[in-house]
């Protein structure tokens, strides 16, 4: 590929449509959630903050392009270059943030609808490996160089760490722990009893968002190509993935929470075959295995613990279409009315 001259239209095209569709999935996912008559979580808070953080993250990016990212460095000031480091550093920081509010919102969606052991604690150490890595690269960043101050003005005496070193690096660990966490809920979905059809359909729904391992290998790409004696051009295309990646991550977490935005719009497309099960049970927020027809159960023997709740007599609502799993295990249920169980509980 030839010499462009220039990143800037590049970058500035890349980053403000990527930056728009991360808004219109937000709104989708919050409009869904509000046809779908579903309460706001914790992991709808932490997209939001995401998405507060993509915003910092596009702003800065741009900020670099105004004062010559995209341009060789032969041709930008030396003020402006100071400028671009300091904001190289901003961003990192940002959009290491960023990373994690994404993938603890995805996270935390998942011990919301798993009740199983493995799982939770699954997500408790991808959750606790995500902080950590991006703990561990902002302090690298914020000390990269000794003296500090050396990170923005290079004629400051000093040393520094090699940057472009540790950025491929720490995007390892980044991509790994991308495919982890989509694949967490594919092993206990493949072991359920249900058919093969609909636990294809459920396991595609998590994995509708790993196009975003798409974006982190590509700006793991792109970083192999930046030239730190020609910064300012070199690193426009990886500035530009970075917010890519961000927004692809929010996207991703958005998706699985669209189904009742599209069984609205489209009520026939996702229309959930028969169940020759004479009680179809669903999941709902920590608790959740009941019947829609307005019963009520006790568990009498199963590993899980779980409990109703008053979430449980609630329409189907949720992301993911659990309430079609036929529940086949080693569990007996009593089944009475939620008359007599209201009945029996207001006697005592």
């Amino acid at each position: 590929m030839g010499d462009p001259g220039s990143w800037q239209y590049y970058n500035h095209a890349t980053s403000i449509a990527i930056t728009v569709l991360g808004v219109f999935f937000v709104g989708l996912r919050f409009l869904s959630r509000h046809l779908g008559h579903v309460p706001l979580g914790t992991e709808d808070v932490l997209i939001l903050i995401a998405l507060v953080n993509l915003f910092v993250v596009f702003a800065i990016n741009i900020e670099m392009v105004e004062h010559g990212l995209g341009l060789h460095q032969s041709i930008v000031s030396d003020a402006d270059i100071v400028i671009i480091n300091k904001l190289l550093l901003c961003m990192e920081c940002f959009y290491c943030t960023s990373i994690v509010f994404v993938k603890t919102s995805i996270l935390t969606m998942y011990h919301r609808i798993f009740i199983d052991r493995a799982t939770r604690i699954g997500a408790y150490i991808l959750g606790f490996i995500t902080i950590s890595w991006a703990i561990s690269i902002i302090f690298a960043c914020i000390f990269q160089c000794t003296p500090v101050a050396r990170a923005w003005d290079k004629s400051i005496p000093g040393h520094c760490i090699n940057l472009k070193g540790s950025f491929i690096g720490n995007a390892v660990p980044n991509i790994v722990t991308d495919i982890a966490i989509l694949t967490l809920p594919v092993s206990r979905v493949w072991r359920i009893q249900a058919s093969l059809s609909e636990r294809l359909s459920i396991i595609s729904i998590f994995l509708l968002g790993a196009y975003v391992i798409f974006a982190s290998i590509y700006r793991f790409v792109t970083l192999f190509g930046v030239d730190f004696e020609d910064m300012t051009y070199t690193l426009a295309r990886t500035n530009a993935w970075c917010v890519v990646e961000v927004s692809s991550g929010i996207i991703s977490a958005c998706l699985p929470t669209l189904r009742p935005l599209i069984r609205t719009l489209f009520p026939g497309l996702l229309k959930s075959s028969p169940s020759t099960s004479e009680h179809i049970f669903r999941r709902q927020d920590d608790s959740t295995i009941t019947n829609p027809a307005s019963t009520a159960w006790n568990h009498n023997k199963t590993s899980d613990h779980i409990q109703p709740s008053q979430s449980d007599l609630e329409t189907d609502a949720d992301e993911y279409p659990l309430n079609r799993i036929k529940v086949q295990e080693d569990i007996s249920w009593d089944i009475r009315s939620l008359h007599s169980r209201h009945t029996h509980s207001q006697g005592v």
